[in-house]
């Protein structure tokens, strides 16, 4: 919110360079849902941090007044892919250690298949570590060798 607030003369300043120009002006709204499993992946660990943020109805999340949409002017709520998301950078496996994750291998792996389930319990240079959700059977993989690596909140 702090730098939000500290580019809001700017955005004041363009706002009104296209109002008087007739220019179209359209906002773009981000809202996320309060437990943040639409947030991200590279704002995650920020929207933890801050306990929450851009959640709609709390403080922060609305835009200000000075700079609210007026008639004729386009509106956008944008959304992220939340659910199912891909993990692909480092980061990415990092911040879900603890997550439910399904993985589509390029090839199967012996007495697993292509295509598995499991708890993401380590990362480590592109070998990524998986344990079924009986917490009996660990398997670790090369990332390279998977099609995808995806969150999994589906029941």
């Amino acid at each position: 919110m702090d730098t939000g607030l500290r580019v809001l003369p700017k955005i004041r300043e363009a706002l009104a360079a296209f109002r008087e120009a007739g220019l179209p002006v359209v906002h773009v709204f981000r809202y996320y849902r309060a437990d943040g499993s639409d947030v991200e992946i590279t704002r995650y660990a920020g929207f933890v941090e801050a306990g929450g943020g851009c959640v709609r109805g709390t403080e922060g999340a609305e835009i200000l007044d000075e700079i609210a949409p007026i008639e004729g002017e386009y509106l956008l709520e944008v959304s992220s892919p939340g659910v199912e998301r891909e993990l692909i950078k480092p980061e990415h496996f990092k911040s879900f250690i603890g997550a439910d994750i399904m993985v589509r291998m390029f090839r199967p792996i012996d007495g697993i298949g292509k295509d598995f389930k499991g708890v993401l319990t380590g990362y480590d240079d592109g070998e990524v570590t998986i344990t079924d959700h009986s917490g009996e059977n660990t398997v670790t993989i090369n990332k390279k060798d998977a099609a995808y690596i995806k969150l999994d909140d589906f029941d």
